[in-house]
């Protein structure tokens, strides 16, 4: 369910077994690479089996934190009903958390060249279909126990060509432009679509 890859070294998350994998030798070996598998500090209160890791980075510089895994769930709730994150690094675990409203869930997450975090969510109901928002996170504001929150930078719904936004990277292109790309899952439902979406960031 989520994906990081940096200088050659692969993070991957997997939901209902809720384990992160570190696959140090990606670089090199590609897809023959081994990983390591280390269990999600869920503590007692264990994660439903299908609401687990959902977004992984390691944080940028000037964070004083840099090289920190981040990893972020995408409905597991604390007692406050905001989403459960962790920092994973030297050391044990630190808790973090992700101030939820309106019923959205965390799909993703990417960082800015300049280090702020965009965190993608997704909305979903039966009858009136899916809804997307892209959130950005000071990275100043990122450390142990904090509940993260920032302003809504891009937001759709049905009425826009969207689907099911569970993906989103960025990069800078040829012409220097922060281009902020989203994709979405169709879950092998003809009802669905695989959509890539990109868009020009300009603070």
């Amino acid at each position: 369910e989520s994906l990081w890859i940096e200088g050659g070294t692969a993070y991957i998350g997997v939901e209902r077994t809720h384990r992160i994998f570190r696959f140090d030798t990606f670089g090199r070996e590609g897809v023959l690479a081994r990983g390591t598998p280390t269990p999600v500090p869920m503590g007692s209160e264990r994660f439903a089996g299908n609401r687990g890791i959902e977004a992984l980075g390691l944080l940028p510089r000037p964070s004083p934190l840099a090289g920190t895994l981040i990893a972020i769930s995408e409905r597991a709730l604390n007692a406050a009903g905001d989403i459960r994150g962790y920092l994973i690094g030297s050391g044990p675990a630190r808790e973090i958390f992700v101030k939820r409203t309106n019923d959205f869930d965390v799909t993703d997450l990417a960082f800015l060249p300049g280090g702020d975090m965009l965190l993608l969510e997704r909305w979903f109901s039966a009858w009136r279909g899916v809804a997307f928002r892209i959130r950005r996170i000071d990275l100043a504001t990122i450390r142990a126990g904090a509940t993260l929150d920032g302003p809504i930078i891009l937001s759709a719904d049905m009425t826009s060509q969207i689907d099911n936004m569970e993906g989103i990277a960025v990069h800078r292109n040829g012409e220097g432009e922060t281009i902020v790309t989203l994709v979405s899952d169709n879950n092998f439902s003809f009802l669905q679509r695989t959509l890539m979406l990109q868009f020009a960031y300009r603070a």
